[in-house]
């Protein structure tokens, strides 16, 4: 096919032939042919941005470029940053996460994000564009530094895991009405799992015996899957009486499947 007959392609049309390619390498290949189809390899490969790089002077280069291209930041749907810290640079990512209209899932893992991005401005997680729809971070600190609110004005999150170690209240049912699966420690699944709250599937990220400690004793007929980080807790045997329509059942030792259940009441 010409480029001259590419140029008149609809643009629906040329975005599906560009969903259609499987590598970037041969997205990039597209773009050449047209004005149009570079446009629409653009959204394609910004769609999800990864970033891994533990220099700082390196991610503050990429965060210049993301706040310095409003295009290219509106075709982030996916926006993963897997760094170890981002100490000072964390204005910039917040300049950036506002530019994001179109975020979808956000996967926030150095441990000090929320630190330098939400509580020098704790009102800026209100003013974030998006709406999430699955939302991962990690955070260890003595303070939640926004999360609770960030939570708060995500309402349209489905899918959450969070690795926060700080004392955490119970939050109002009004707080993430949409949420499908939880993955946690103690505080954040207490915090979010009264009886009324329809979350289907959890991951119990601490002792497994603590889970029957801190589990409600009132049963919980929401909770269709869950998974522990053990196999021989007691506890199991309170299962049928605790969650009765449960239907899958994972126990893990050392974040390692060990044996995976089918768990099926009669």
């Amino acid at each position: 096919m010409s480029s001259s007959t590419i140029t008149v392609l609809p643009t629906e049309l040329c975005g599906l032939l560009v969903e259609l390619l499987d590598s970037s390498i041969d997205v990039l290949s597209f773009m050449r042919c047209s004005r149009l189809t570079f446009v629409e390899g653009e959204r394609i490969l910004y769609r999800h941005v990864r970033i891994r790089i533990d220099r700082l002077h390196t991610l503050d280069g990429m965060l210049d470029g993301l706040i310095s291209n409003y295009e290219r930041v509106a075709f982030i749907q996916i926006f993963s940053l897997e760094t170890v810290s981002i100490e000072r640079l964390g204005g910039k990512l917040g300049i950036a996460l506002n530019r994001m209209a179109n975020l979808r899932y956000l996967n926030l893992q150095p441990r000090n994000c929320f630190e330098n991005v939400f509580n020098p401005r704790p009102r800026v997680s209100a003013a974030f564009p998006f709406n999430l729809t699955r939302f991962h971070c990690n955070y260890a600190g003595e303070k939640p530094y926004g999360l609770v609110e960030f939570l708060v004005s995500q309402p349209s999150i489905r899918h959450l895991r969070v690795q926060v170690y700080y004392h955490t209240k119970k939050l109002p049912l009004s707080t993430l009405p949409n949420l499908e699966s939880l993955d946690g420690p103690a505080n954040i699944i207490n915090a979010f799992t009264p009886i009324s709250r329809p979350i289907p599937r959890l991951t119990w990220r601490t002792s497994g015996d603590l889970f029957f400690t801190e589990f409600p004793d009132t049963p919980n007929t929401n909770l269709m899957a869950l998974r522990l980080p053990t196999r021989h807790a007691p506890g199991l045997k309170r299962l049928p009486d605790l969650t009765p329509n449960l239907r899958y059942l994972q126990c893990i030792v050392h974040h390692e499947t060990v044996c995976p259940i089918t768990y099926i009441q009669k």
